[in-house]
């Protein structure tokens, strides 16, 4: 007897991991369950980009370009959410950005075949190994309360970044997958 999946959950797991893999950026967020959020109302962006994590460098996309747009997306998903932008010293929320870029090279094993010219017929096998360089881009988006300086949400968008430009609608998305799951009520 052939066991039987239902449908709809399977068409489900079949369209996730199409729209994962198509974007090509994984993305977490973690948050703290026991607080209530639908007191925060106001918040405030840290500004730069200045503190790189360990192990990535900063971002080759200027500086405050790249900060513009995130800092865009960021208060048009969080005024979605009934909040208001406000001065550093009131605002109930402090957003930090965080990100930058990470040079990679994986070694790929080579097989190559080719027909040898004192036999014909046979195959020279030649095995190597070739070289794949590519960059992954990280972009952490912490939200802390002000008063308390707890850490109450933190999301981050981690991807490969080499050889495709990113728009400006393409970092809003990011920061918008990335803030999907803020839960302020």
């Amino acid at each position: 007897m052939t066991a039987r999946l239902p449908l709809l959950p399977l068409l489900a797991l079949l369209t996730l991991t199409t729209l994962a893999c198509g974007s090509g950026f994984e993305y977490g967020a973690d948050w703290d369950t026991e607080l209530e959020y639908g007191r925060y109302h106001t918040f405030n962006i840290e500004e730069g980009l200045d503190d790189v994590p360990a192990g990535l460098t900063r971002s080759a996309i200027p500086d405050q370009r790249l900060l513009s747009v995130i800092k865009s997306a960021v208060v048009r998903e969080l005024e979605a959410r009934h909040m208001e932008p406000a001065h550093e010293s009131s605002a109930d929320l402090i957003v930090h950005l965080n990100g930058g870029h990470q040079d990679h090279v994986q070694e790929i094993p080579s097989n190559e075949g080719s027909e040898r010219r004192d036999r014909p017929g046979h195959l020279d096998r030649r095995t190597g190994t070739d070289l794949s360089h590519y960059r992954t881009g990280t972009l952490i988006i912490d939200i802390i309360d002000r008063e308390t300086r707890r850490l109450v949400f933190h999301g981050f968008a981690q991807g490969t970044i080499s050889g495709r430009t990113l728009t400006d609608e393409d970092l809003g998305d990011i920061v918008a997958d990335i803030l999907k799951d803020f839960p302020v009520e």
